[in-house]
């Protein structure tokens, strides 16, 4: 018997203790081959390759056999109609709905604890259409990525970067679909393969210089405003660290002060991070210690751009964000002779990541060009 392109057959399993062999049904067709097994089990000399012979019960057990190959095929014309690939479970378990790309959304979005982390990956993926996960394909991936390029409904025009990033955050949605085996078919694992989201163009990070952060400071420490004081506090002690946003977000003095040192582990990418407390440090977490940020991630970065502004520089030509406090570390220890590997270990960052700090400036080549070409 066929059904479209899939050919159903039988074949008997190896006999068990007693001679009897399960009867098995058999659907393949040029990729794929499935052995589902029936409730029946004779003597090899009892089947004859398309039903049972020979046994007073035969009519009984054919049907039984028959009426598991109807099954299967409603299954398989059901995949037919919702265009969606076979699997084993659909034959097995006689689940024949298409595994929807939201319910994956939903799943993953479950294991995320970090709040800030999930609204950002959210508003990814509420831009991708709900179909079936066997629909998946590369030109499909490609597609999205054409439309993250030309917004529509008035939205903002994404840059290169940021097309990077929501294609990269696509990507890591289905490889860990995949690895949590919602994704099986073997055609569409290949396509997540093979797409390969738009490189990221590196920019050059903005920082502030250390009389920059000294003004800052200056500014900050005379607010009256408490919570844009609060926020100015914390951007500094970005600028101390090299902490990114999640772990200002939940910095906790008591917990991470451990000997005379701050000691975390990056929300990132997990790497613990150890920062002796030196003097300019020392007089942040005086303030921080007992003051928790207790901002939400919006009014935190106005009140970062407000005071950038109060110290007179123009947002139009400079995009101060919390994570210029970040840069603005990496930059002041390169510019104290720090290697980049000393400066990866203290940002808890990759080596080659901490490159671009050492490419803006380079104390030794410039001190050399002065000396031969000034």
């Amino acid at each position: 018997m066929s059904e479209g392109k899939y050919t159903i057959t039988f074949k008997l399993g190896n006999p068990n203790k007693d001679g009897l062999c399960k009867i098995y049904i058999r659907v393949r067709n040029t990729s794929d081959d499935f052995k589902i097994p029936t409730k029946v089990s004779v003597n090899k000399s009892q089947f004859n390759g398309k039903k049972v012979i020979g046994r007073k019960d035969k009519d009984d057990l054919n049907a039984i056999i028959q009426k598991e190959v109807v099954r299967i095929q409603n299954i398989i014309t059901d995949s037919y109609l919702h265009d969606t690939s076979l699997t084993s479970d659909m034959l097995l378990g006689g689940k024949s709905s298409p595994k929807l790309l939201s319910e994956g959304v939903k799943k993953y979005l479950s294991e995320i604890t970090n709040a800030s982390d999930k609204k950002n990956k959210k508003s990814v993926y509420d831009k991708l259409p709900d179909m079936p996960m066997s629909k998946m394909t590369v030109e499909f991936l490609k597609d999205f990525e054409k439309q993250l390029r030309q917004p529509k409904h008035g939205s903002k025009v994404l840059d290169q970067n940021s097309v990077h990033t929501q294609a990269r955050r696509v990507k890591t949605l289905l490889l860990w679909l995949v690895k949590k085996e919602y994704i099986r078919d073997q055609k569409v694992i290949n396509a997540i393969n093979e797409y390969v989201p738009p490189k990221y163009i590196q920019k050059i990070p903005e920082y502030l210089t250390e009389d920059e952060i000294k003004e800052f400071h200056k500014i900050t420490s005379n607010l009256g405003d408490t919570a844009k004081k609060r926020a100015g506090y914390y951007f500094l002690l970005s600028c101390f660290t090299g902490y990114r946003l999640g772990d200002l977000l939940r910095f906790d003095y008591d917990q991470v002060f451990k000997g005379g040192q701050l000691i975390v582990r990056a929300g990132k990418n997990n790497k613990i991070v150890s920062i002796p407390v030196y003097p300019m440090l020392q007089d942040v977490l005086n303030f921080c210690k007992d003051s928790p940020l207790a901002l939400t991630e919006q009014h935190f970065r106005l009140f970062v751009k407000s005071i950038a502004s109060d110290m007179g520089i123009d947002q139009r030509r400079r995009n101060i964000k919390i994570h210029t406090g970040r840069h603005s570390f990496a930059m002041m220890l390169i510019g104290l002779g720090f290697t980049i590997d000393e400066v990866a270990e203290l940002i808890g960052d990759d080596p080659r990541s901490a490159k671009i700090y050492a490419r803006i400036t380079n104390p030794h080549l410039s001190k050399k060009i002065m000396e031969k070409l000034g």
